[in-house]
């Protein structure tokens, strides 16, 4: 056995997010929930979890080709 802890950051395009301009938009963590976002889960793993935090620390910033991060 072996454990790990890892920071994992996802990238994907998601057309209907297209929008005019240049500079990327940055949402905070509330407006997570009206998007669409991978389900990402790992193969084999016999016990995960998301760490206990007290104020949510997602940001997401989306360009104007619809990539998030």
């Amino acid at each position: 056995d072996y454990t790990a802890t890892i920071f994992l950051r996802q990238r994907w395009t998601d057309e209907r997010l297209c929008f005019d301009g240049n500079k990327s938009l940055s949402l905070d963590g509330r407006l997570v929930e009206l998007l669409w976002v991978p389900d990402t889960f790992i193969v084999d793993s016999k016990k995960s979890f998301l760490h206990d935090i007290t104020v949510e620390n997602r940001l997401i910033r989306i360009f104007p080709n619809g990539t998030v991060l």
